[in-house]
């Protein structure tokens, strides 16, 4: 379920990143890890960040790429499942960027 989590949100700032890259940082701390990934995109209008992880949800500026709006509902599951957060930080025409704090008790050993 990680493994699906971790793809969605690498493959969501790739399709709207215009270089089609992005940059995930990991980084362990004393009580888990926190994964970042950082998109160069379209970015996130801040009175549509608190809906983005609402089901079906599609922001006025990603309605011409393709997509059902499942992703960012499912990933934000997929984090909670494991006792984890998730948080979203944009700058419209700047990029996004999706944070994951996952306690140390969440195994990831079975990512392959």
């Amino acid at each position: 379920l990680l493994k699906t989590a971790f793809l969605n949100l690498m493959e969501n700032g790739c399709k709207f990143s215009p270089d089609h890259q992005i940059q995930v940082r990991l980084q362990v701390e004393k009580y888990g890890i926190t994964l970042r990934f950082i998109d160069r995109g379209v970015g996130i209008e801040e009175k549509e960040l608190p809906h983005i992880f609402e089901p079906f949800y599609r922001s006025e500026s990603t309605k011409h790429i393709p997509g059902h709006g499942v992703g960012l509902a499912l990933t934000a599951r997929i984090v909670h499942l494991h006792h984890g957060r998730i948080e979203a930080s944009s700058q419209p025409g700047q990029g996004s960027a999706f944070s994951i704090f996952l306690p140390h008790h969440t195994s990831l050993t079975k990512l392959d």
